[in-house]
Order: C-alpha cells, then sequence, then structure tokens
C-alpha cells in the first residue's frame, strides 16, 4: 500500500508539472526571429539570472554594442529543449544538466560557474525540523539536476536511505514553491528567491547546498561544428556586462529597479519584494576538474552517462 501510494502521488505531481508547462517568449525583438545577429539567452526565474533581467532592463546590453533577445522558461527541462532545438545560443543551465546535452551533434562551452544557494524546505505544520525526520516524505526536485544532486546527498549525509524518501518530479519552479505553500507536498527544493519567500511564508529551511563544492549554476554556449562556436565572441560580451550587472546592483539606488524585476519576471508579491533579504550575489568563476568529475562520477551512479566519459573535452572548451 505504502508503494502504491507513493507511485500515485508521484504520477499526480508529475502530471501536475507537465500541466502548468509554460511556453517562452521572446523579451524583445521580432516575433519572426529577424534579427540574426541578436544573441537568444534562455533564462529562469533564479537568482543567477536576476543580472541578466537588470542589464537587459538598464539598456546594458545595447550599450555594449550587442543585441540580446530573453527567452523565459520556468523549468530546466524546458530550457534544455530549448538549446536542443537550436532556439537559443546561451542559457542557464547546471552542470549535470550541460555534460547530458553534450552529443556528437551538439558541442557545449561553458562560459560561467555560481555557486548559487539552494535549500530544502520542509512545509509549515509538519513539525519537521531536521534531515532526519524526513523518512517517508515527499521532496520535489528536478531529476538529474543540482537540485537532485543535493536532495540526495542531504539524504545520505543524514544516515537516511533514499529509499525512504520520496522524490517526485517538478520541474517547474513555480509549481514547486506553489505546491509547498498548498500543502500538496511535504518539502521542495527551491532555488532563490523562492526559498526565501517560502521560508517567509513560514516553511522551514532545514537544510542548504554547500558553497564552494559544485556549482548549481552554469552559463552555457551551444554550438554545431566541434571547434567552431560562432557564438564565442558574444558570449563573452555578455560575461562582461554580466559582471557590471552585479556591480551596480549592489548600488542601494538600484533598489527600486530590482523590486519591480522581481515582481514582474519572478512573480513575488510586491509587498515581499519591500522586505525580502536574498542572500548575496554568487561571483562567477571557471568551472573546475574536481567539481566536473564529481558531477560526472554521480550521473555514472545514477546509469546516465557512460563510465567511459571524460570531463577533459568539457573542461577544455570552457570560454575564458
Amino acid at each position: 500500500m505504502r508503494l502504491l501510494s507513493a507511485f500515485l502521488l508521484t504520477s499526480i505531481l508529475a502530471m501536475a508539472s507537465c500541466n502548468k508547462k509554460q511556453e517562452a517568449l521572446p523579451y524583445v525583438g521580432n516575433a519572426d526571429g529577424a534579427d540574426s545577429t541578436a544573441l537568444n539567452v534562455a533564462v529562469l526565474p533564479t537568482l543567477s539570472c536576476l543580472p541578466v533581467y537588470y542589464a537587459q532592463r538598464m539598456g546594458m546590453f545595447e550599450q555594449a554594442g550587442m543585441s540580446v533577445h530573453l527567452w523565459r522558461y520556468r523549468a530546466q527541462m524546458d530550457v534544455d529543449t530549448s538549446v536542443l532545438r537550436g532556439h537559443v545560443n546561451l542559457a542557464v543551465s547546471d552542470p549535470f544538466r550541460a555534460i547530458r546535452l553534450q552529443s556528437d551533434s551538439l558541442h557545449i562551452s561553458a562560459l560561467m560557474a555560481m555557486d548559487e544557494p539552494l535549500s530544502l524546505l520542509a512545509l509549515k505544520g509538519k513539525r519537521v525540523k531536521q534531515m532526519q525526520q524526513m523518512k517517508e516524505k515527499t521532496v520535489a526536485v528536478c531529476r538529474l539536476s543540482c537540485t537532485d544532486y543535493w536532495c540526495q546527498r542531504m539524504v545520505t549525509e543524514n544516515k537516511l536511505e533514499l529509499s525512504q524518501i520520496f522524490r517526485p518530479q517538478i520541474n517547474d519552479i513555480f509549481l514547486r514553491t506553489d505546491m509547498l505553500n498548498n500543502g500538496m507536498i511535504d518539502a521542495a527544493m527551491l532555488p532563490e528567491p523562492y526559498a526565501t519567500w517560502a521560508a517567509l511564508e513560514g516553511h522551514k529551511r532545514i537544510s542548504r547546498s554547500k558553497p564552494n563544492s559544485i556549482c548549481n549554476a552554469l552559463w552555457i554556449t551551444a554550438f554545431r561544428e566541434e571547434n567552431n562556436n560562432p557564438h564565442e565572441a558574444q558570449a563573452k560580451t555578455f560575461a562582461r556586462v554580466y559582471r557590471e550587472a552585479i556591480e551596480r546592483m549592489a548600488s542601494d539606488a538600484q533598489a527600486d529597479t530590482l523590486r519591480a524585476i522581481l515582481t514582474s519576471e519572478y512573480g513575488l508579491p510586491p509587498l515581499l519584494t519591500d522586505t525580502i533579504q536574498l542572500p548575496p550575489m554568487p561571483k562567477p568563476r571557471a568551472v573546475n576538474e574536481q567539481e566536473m568529475d564529481s558531477v560526472a562520477a554521480w550521473l555514472r551512479e545514477q546509469n546516465r552517462l557512460p563510465k567511459e566519459y571524460s570531463t577533459q573535452k568539457f573542461l577544455t572548451r570552457q570560454i575564458k
């Protein structure tokens, strides 16, 4: 009965996730995509994308001499699909998803890694205060991603068996947050700003990802011809503007602009944006061999990566 109930719950949640899927739309530009020189960028409502929304709103890309079209998604899997179909040239991803996007016909270059925080929040009223109390509870994740990796790591590091935790796949970040707020799941792995929002709603933050370990956000470019990345120059300009945006966002004078972005792009209630205190913006860095080897090892444990796969090609293609 317990297994049947878990199966039914997982199925219902998965269907709900599919039903809530949202198509992305270009932020600016012609609907027919006539501007062939534009850099098409896939973004999510996560902390690592906040500088992109800011730079676009403040005209920083135009000032740098480039045209950027933003394609908004609410689920990493939808971003992956957009990359695979060639709709976007640059995208926010994570190292687990990025490695699996590579193929003989699609090549991936890492641009910037971000130590974006992730949190596991337990439903308020459940009286769950620590990981050991998560036995036989549901934790919503995006499978084979950083949220899945950290959830599994939090479970095993606290002497629990993975079989004791139900991990339904809820890809849509908004939906994952809504389901926690409405008591439809016991817990959720959430990025910022939704983790802080959920905590302000009374949900208990019982574990966090560890900084300086494995990056939870990775900006990538995708191209078809090996050793011929036509977007490398644009990607370098994008990275420069991104870093400048982080510096400008640190000013108190930008608070109103950031509040407006959190309301319009992230869906946070206006009253919440007046008081919410987000964690510091992580600084962009390069991916390193140790973390990518750890990512590859975990994917092999999940039977999602060939044993012979080497991270060296991924590392050598990194844009610097």
